[in-house]
């Protein structure tokens, strides 16, 4: 399944602020926070909803308390997001988003400037972002647009099941039934567009790839091999070790033939898929493409 927006899907990416809160204020964020609670993605602070890459959002305030060894620890605000594409225009994003509400909410925090404009309420936040070492991926792959998207489809599928009388079908016919349910729909018809296909050029490169680390493997165990025999040998008072590296040189010469045999006959069988692919294309005047639902290999136009 493939939603246009999310065909270039781009990996998430977090972002950590983590800001000391002026200890005479803390209690009046506390209440601040209270309330984004009760509407956190339409509240007037930070309205979350309008922000449309954001995965999870999230802001915490750990409080004070003592230190190891004596002292005490400043109050302590955190804000931790996971978004889509790129972290400057995501910060843009955050602050025109937030914008009087949200210069409201940071000025409880230390060294926040007064009167700031958004490039300043940008700069403060940038200043105090500390990269994660670890941070969690929900949908991996997937952007927002496509989480909505799929969800809205699994909510209308579940809704047709739910209606429908299904009784006396068969599984394949009851599928059938669904996947033109979903055609007919103008709102859900491109769930039925299947993935882009890798490139002829990205399928070799991955076979190029796969063959030079595989002969990287052969070449390291050939060279442990020859070591672990050449030091049994010698422990065991061989007097022509001329012998012994000659036999090493035959087996390696074997190793490295099947080798290549093995990554010839591979990018042969490859080249011999594309060949059928470039055939059928011709034959038909169409790209050929896999359906999503069927598995099957037909002609379309879908797959450019």
């Amino acid at each position: 399944m493939v939603v246009p927006s999310a065909v270039q899907a781009r990996s998430q990416s977090p972002l950590n602020v983590v800001l000391d809160i002026v200890p005479e204020k803390a209690e009046s964020l506390a209440s601040l926070l209270a309330g984004m609670k009760h509407d956190p993605g339409e509240n007037e602070v930070l309205p979350f909803a309008k922000l449309n890459n954001v995965h999870f959002a999230r802001l915490v305030v750990f409080p004070t308390g003592a230190r190891k060894g004596g002292g005490v620890f400043s109050p302590i605000l955190v804000m931790t997001t996971n978004f889509d594409g790129d972290y400057n225009t995501h910060l843009r994003d955050l602050v025109i988003t937030g914008a009087s509400g949200l210069i409201e909410f940071l000025s409880h925090c230390a060294g926040f400037p007064e009167s700031p404009n958004a490039d300043d309420v940008y700069r403060y936040l940038h200043e105090h972002q500390r990269k994660p070492s670890a941070f969690y991926v929900n949908t991996i792959g997937r952007e927002v647009s496509q989480v909505h998207f799929e969800a809205r489809l699994h909510r209308a599928l579940q809704q047709r099941l739910d209606e429908g009388d299904w009784r006396g079908m068969s599984a394949q016919a009851v599928r059938e039934a669904l996947v033109e349910f979903v055609n007919d729909s103008d709102e859900l018809r491109e769930a039925l567009i299947p993935p882009p296909s890798k490139t002829r050029l990205q399928k070799l490169l991955g076979c190029v790839i796969v063959g030079a680390v595989a002969l990287v493997l052969l070449a390291a165990a050939i060279a442990l091999l020859r070591s672990r025999r050449r030091s049994t040998a010698l422990e065991e008072g061989a007097r022509d070790l001329k012998a012994v590296m000659r036999s090493d040189r035959r087996w390696v010469v074997r190793a490295v033939l099947d080798m290549v045999i093995l990554f010839i006959g591979g990018g042969l069988c490859m080249v011999y898929r594309l060949n059928i692919d470039r055939a059928e294309t011709f034959k038909t005047g169409q790209p050929i493409a896999e359906d999503y639902w069927s598995g099957e290999r037909r002609p379309g136009a879908a797959v450019q």
